[in-house]
């Protein structure tokens, strides 16, 4: 046999060897990173070298499916989003309290109108009035509460996404680091696997952070792009910054306006749930207090004394403010003026309203009604009756002023006697306020300072005021109860539709407060059920990718018993050969 064909055959076994052990390490290798977290599968084939004999390891590859590595980053960010959804979420129901607990809003609103009832049923118990003050202090300090705990909440998303971001420009630096390394490698012909799935997983993370979509391109640069396609990472990574102000997030090409992941559910956290939230408590906290300023039956004082045979004008008796149902404030100037049923009636007229504040002005002609007063019974008696009022200019809402309560113990009538010599008073019943005494604005805005994170009860209502109905006259001997109940009626009745978005209808003030305990608790049980979801998708995806893409243990063992074999096969090769080799020397044979 000529010498040169067992070179050959040497050769061929040495190449067989060598090839056989680059394929054993990198089955090795993956049988080692079965359990890494990122990897993906490498194989390896031999290659046949036509031109000069023998065999090589051709280039190692991996084997995963780029849509399948889509789907899987959507479903990141999509799931990071719901998750920072739920966490704030889960906080605002804890906060929002629990109704058969007596801790909600709404069941506070109904404790309050079941004192006012008890107090309108025997205003001269002792505790009743003070009840009413505890109750309504106790529904302000949990708006309050509820409001501020909120604002935190809104602190530390805004805090988070200043975190996130971070993360993502250290990420994508990371991204475009691997990209040049990628690169390199591949053109000094060495192997990138691992470049490549460190490269996958930092994408892999950024997209919890943000949606993103990425594609390798022709020269094996991993492409990143934002959800709306701004180009994020490539070769160099651009530069993500937020804007604390308007709550944005850009680049150098524009705003990115649905960010996903992560940093998108905190803002939308930021700038929707809880701002849709402390708007909603606002709009109520307010209609809660401007319900009590325009209660159908304000009281006001009728003193004096009016004679029970002459139906004749009386003077002007004073002044006083008067609020309509919609919370307009005119100063009234008020009379007593004679009556058609005879002459113990008299009429208490609005003489003049002269608006105050934002009020617009109204037409009053000879004089508005207010109720009419009965000198012949002991103690006179009045009856309120409501008043339309009539905007000067065309297409304004002063509102009406309400049926009015009075009470009379220091009106008397006397035959004879000259005018009435008291002032009478309007007093409205101004339960709550803002922390500087101020009622806010019908309609909102319902913006920052929320009223809600500052609504107390008024300092200057008192017991008695509630009993009676009056903050400002000393007559102790009053016992009228009529303003309690109408306070318990207004609680029980007042309606209005929200002006801020998410909940819809007509409500009643605890029903509006129920409404959005209700739909925290929806909107949570919706997120939760959007992450089970995607959880589910998730697992979904990774069965999908695992046949090509995860490291199956089985086969390579497999594998790796078939090249063992193979390497002990080509050993033995050399062996045999070099023993022939070794023969053929010795009996002095030429390679001719």
């Amino acid at each position: 046999m000529p010498i040169g064909s067992l070179n050959n055959g040497l050769y061929t076994a040495l190449s067989g060897i060598q090839t056989t052990q680059t394929l054993l390490n990198t089955t090795s290798r993956n049988i080692v990173n079965a359990q890494t977290p990122g990897y993906v599968v490498e194989t390896e084939q031999s290659v046949t070298n036509a031109a000069a004999g023998g065999v090589s390891a051709g280039p190692i590859q991996r084997f995963i499916s780029a849509s399948l590595q889509q789907n899987a980053r959507t479903n990141n960010g999509d799931t990071a989003y719901n998750q920072a959804l739920s966490a704030a979420l889960t906080q605002m129901d804890q906060l929002s309290g629990d109704p058969t607990q007596g801790t909600s809003i709404s069941a506070q609103i109904n404790t309050l109108q079941t004192a006012f009832q008890q107090l309108a049923s025997n205003p001269q118990a002792a505790g009743t009035a003070e009840d009413v003050l505890n109750d309504a202090q106790q529904v302000a300090q949990t708006f309050n509460e509820q409001t501020g705990a909120i604002q935190s909440l809104q602190l530390t998303a805004q805090s988070n996404v200043v975190s996130d971001v971070t993360q993502v420009n250290t990420d994508l630096q990371q991204i475009a680091s691997l990209n040049q390394q990628v690169v390199s490698a591949q053109a000094n012909g060495t192997n990138a696997a691992q470049l490549e799935d460190q490269r996958d997983t930092a994408v892999n993370n950024l997209s919890s952070l943000m949606g993103v979509n990425a594609f390798v391109d022709n020269h094996g640069v991993l492409q990143v792009l934002s959800s709306n396609y701004q180009p994020l990472a490539g070769l160099y990574a651009e530069q993500v910054t937020y804007n604390q102000v308007n709550n944005t997030i850009s680049t150098s090409a524009g705003t990115i306006p649905s960010v996903g992941g992560d940093i998108g559910g905190n803002l939308q956290v930021l700038t929707g749930t809880t701002v849709q939230a402390l708007q909603n408590l606002s709009e109520i906290a307010t209609n809660l207090t401007l319900g009590f300023q325009g209660l159908p039956t304000s009281t006001i004082g009728l003193n004096g004394t009016l004679s029970t045979t002459s139906i004749a004008n009386v003077p002007v008796v004073g002044t006083t403010t008067l609020v309509t149902n919609n919370g307009n404030q005119y100063t009234a100037t008020l009379a007593y003026q004679g009556n058609p049923v005879g002459g113990s009636v008299y009429n208490l007229v609005a003489t003049a309203l002269v608006p105050v504040g934002t009020a617009p002005a109204v037409n009053v002609g000879a004089g508005i009604v207010l109720g009419t007063v009965d000198v012949s019974t002991n103690p006179p008696t009045f009856s309120g009756a409501e008043a339309q009022l009539t905007p000067t200019v065309a297409g304004q809402q002063p509102g009406d002023i309400g049926p009015l309560t009075a009470y009379t113990s220091g009106l008397t009538g006397v035959a004879g006697a000259g005018a009435p010599t008291a002032v009478t008073s309007n007093n409205t019943m101004t339960l709550f306020t803002d922390m500087q005494g101020a009622l806010p604005p019908a309609g909102g805005p319902f913006t920052p300072p929320y009223y809600s994170g500052t609504i107390e009860l008024n300092p200057n209502i008192s017991d008695r005021a509630l009993a009676v109905g009056d903050q400002f006259s000393g007559t102790a001997a009053d016992t009228n109860a009529s303003a309690a109940q109408a306070a318990a009626s207004m609680l029980n009745n007042f309606q209005f539709k929200f002006a801020t978005t998410g909940i819809a209808g007509t409500q009643t003030l605890e029903s509006a407060a129920g409404a959005l305990t209700v739909g925290i608790g929806q909107n949570l049980a919706n997120s939760n059920n959007s992450i089970t979801s995607l959880t589910t998708a998730a697992t979904q995806i990774q069965q999908a990718i695992a046949p090509q893409s995860e490291v199956n243990l089985d086969t390579q063992m497999g594998q790796l018993v078939v090249l063992q074999n193979a390497y002990a096969a080509n050993a033995r090769v050399v062996t045999t050969v070099a023993s022939m080799l070794d023969t053929l020397v010795d009996l002095g044979i030429s390679s001719s």
